[in-house]
């Protein structure tokens, strides 16, 4: 029986070897107008090649995208349009209705790009955020100036809360605290080469700046505290939904943060009335739990007065502009990117009314 078995295993093995598929030899790269047919690509080989060939071969993928297709050609064009819409806003002499959209984006233009006007205000606009940072003489006091940071001054240190959709009931919100923000992400900072040094480097020189003491070990220190929790940080987008919708009330909550007490966490946040959190990096969290305490008061300390300039470097004198680096870049083409990025809303709302309302109407 076994021989037969394998005289009939050799048998289907030299019947298969004796198939031949034939392949069109690619092409090489000339400068000749080619279609489909004449590129060799048959439609029983290579359905899409063949039906997309005309758009894949006269199309070059533009230098700044990574892929190029209808919803990238469609994507460009909307912000070419929302971008030349801005300009038009920010650059006019009009004047626009107190509080509205075309206001708030024409003041916030004008004033990014005056940087006389930024030079001689200095760090006024955080100088009352860093006092407070400087001021905190323990973690809970510290915890407390977190959420000032965040409520007034849009800048997330240890955790980013946000409140979305309930990943299993879309009728109801819920309050998710997202990973912590490292300025670079976990990645680059466990990754890149060098990427840590020139971390360190930035935090030395803000610090210096700030007049701080010590900088240099405190720098090395911060960096060591924040290289150790990347380590313990997930990539919360290849994780399946069951792992990421993790709920915990206030009880497990100050258990997560080391005894940490989190309704005055949650009260400094300005979320005191929340009784369920979900946190979908519970590896980063329990890792940061280890170091919310006071005996690493000084590295937080350090690290907000880093993300706290590195957050409003746009908006300071030069100095403190090239930390971290920043493309060499025209301060129009920036306000441009600042306007689209703080302002969002406001230009959805003035392409919404140029451009849906105009084909409702049609």
């Amino acid at each position: 029986m076994k021989k037969r078995f394998w005289v009939l295993l050799l048998a289907v093995i030299f019947l298969s070897s004796c198939t031949v598929y034939e392949y069109a030899e690619p092409k090489q790269y000339d400068n000749k107008d080619y279609t489909a047919e004449t590129a060799g690509i048959r439609l029983e080989d290579d359905f899409y090649g063949y039906v997309n060939f005309d758009f894949l071969w006269n199309s070059a993928i533009p230098s700044d995208m990574h892929s190029y297709g209808t919803l990238e050609i469609l994507s460009a064009e909307t912000d070419e349009d929302i971008t030349q819409e801005m300009i038009g806003i920010a650059e006019s002499n009009g004047i626009y209705p107190t509080n509205s959209d075309e206001q708030k984006i024409h003041d916030f233009y004008m004033q990014y790009i005056d940087t006389e006007a930024r030079e001689k205000m200095g760090i006024k606009p955080i100088e009352n955020a860093l006092l407070a940072i400087r001021n905190a003489d323990n973690i809970d006091e510290f915890i407390g100036v977190c959420g000032m940071l965040y409520l007034d001054y849009g800048c997330s240190v240890i955790v980013t809360p946000a409140v979305s959709e309930d990943i299993y009931n879309p009728e109801k919100y819920v309050l998710y605290f997202y990973p912590m923000d490292f300025v670079y992400t976990a990645n680059e900072l466990l990754y890149t080469a060098n990427i840590d040094i020139e971390m360190q480097k930035y935090i030395e020189e803000t610090l210096t700046l700030y007049n701080s003491s010590d900088n240099r070990r405190a720098a090395y220190d911060t960096v060591t505290m924040l290289t150790e929790i990347a380590e313990s940080t997930s990539d919360i987008s290849a994780m399946e939904i069951k792992d990421i919708y993790n709920s915990y009330d206030n009880n497990s909550l100050n258990v997560l943060f080391g005894g940490a007490d989190t309704e005055k966490f949650k009260t400094a946040y300005g979320i005191g009335k929340v009784s369920t959190v979900i946190i979908p990096d519970i590896l980063q969290a329990e890792k940061i739990s280890i170091f919310l305490n006071d005996e690493y008061l000084d590295e937080w300390k350090s690290y907000a007065i880093f993300k706290l300039f590195s957050d409003y470097r746009d908006y300071l004198p030069s100095e403190y502009s090239t930390l971290p680096e920043q493309p060499n870049m025209p301060i129009e083409k920036k306000a441009i990117n600042a306007v689209k990025t703080e302002l969002s809303e406001e230009l959805g709302n003035i392409y919404e009314k140029k451009y849906y309302n105009a084909s409702a109407a049609e």
